[in-house]
């Protein structure tokens, strides 16, 4: 992929869910600080992660504490609802240039959450297609007999601005993955 000089480019795939990206992520980062421009690239990141991957790399583009998504999640069994905002807080040098984050179809789970983290912060423009749309965070569970593991969604989540995580679009919606490679190389 061909880029301008003063853009710099990160792909992240499918590693969301290793803490080891976290300094893997820093130690990329902090070669690029001289760059105007940086684009993290999350379309291929279908494997789900976890939040403190995801804190740890949002925390590099901010100098305040601010959120970045709302969980929700049924109590059924007292008839409550639990509403709970999670937040990235500074970590390490921050990069104050401008960035943009790209997504499509196989930006799921934590991708997502770091695409609409970035979006509610106001710290980033959001490139590409609609997401995976996977409907918040999964649970893991085990049949008793036969030890066979399943997962399926039991918290919603939703950008801090109420939108429902699946229900996302875009700053910048396009088409297909071409077209969203091309508004990329269009950044200046």
């Amino acid at each position: 992929m061909l880029f301008y000089i003063n853009t710099a480019y990160i792909k992240i795939n499918n590693s969301l869910g290793n803490n080891l990206l976290i300094a893997e992520f820093d130690k990329v980062l902090d070669v690029f600080f001289s760059y105007k421009n940086l684009i993290v690239d999350l379309t291929e990141t279908p494997g789900g992660g976890n939040s403190t991957v995801a804190r740890a790399i949002m925390g590099r583009f901010t100098d305040q504490q601010l959120p970045y998504q709302t969980h929700e999640f049924n109590e059924k069994k007292y008839e409550t609802l639990r509403h709970w905002t999670e937040y990235v807080s500074p970590r390490k040098e921050i990069y104050k240039g401008n960035i943009y984050i790209l997504v499509g179809r196989w930006t799921g789970s934590m991708g997502e959450g770091i695409a609409i983290g970035f979006d509610g912060m106001k710290k980033a423009r959001i490139i590409g297609t609609r997401m995976a749309g996977l409907l918040g965070a999964i649970s893991n569970f085990q049949m008793a007999e036969t030890k066979i593991g399943f997962q399926f969604p039991t918290e919603r989540l939703y950008h801090i601005d109420g939108t429902p995580r699946e229900s996302f679009t875009p700053g910048i919606l396009t088409q297909n993955m071409e077209e969203t490679f091309q508004r990329a190389r269009e950044i200046k």
